[in-house]
C-alpha cells in the first residue's frame, strides 16, 4: 500500500452494482483499486467497468 493509499478511506456501505467509470489514466487505475475493494468487501456484488474516451 502506498502512503498515497494510507490517506483515503473507502467508502462503506451494501453495494450490489458497482458502476466504474475509466479512461485508463494514471489517477483511474488508482481509483480502479478502491471500485475492487468495494465489489471484494460485498460478497455478492457485480463490479461494470465503462471505458470513457477523454
Amino acid at each position: 500500500m502506498s502512503d498515497r493509499q494510507a490517506d483515503i478511506t473507502p467508502p462503506h456501505g451494501n453495494f450490489r452494482r458497482i458502476l466504474f467509470c475509466s479512461d485508463f489514466s494514471e489517477n483511474a487505475d488508482f481509483a480502479f483499486g478502491f471500485a475492487v475493494d468495494a465489489a471484494v468487501r460485498n460478497a455478492g456484488s457485480t463490479l461494470y467497468l465503462l471505458h470513457v474516451l477523454p
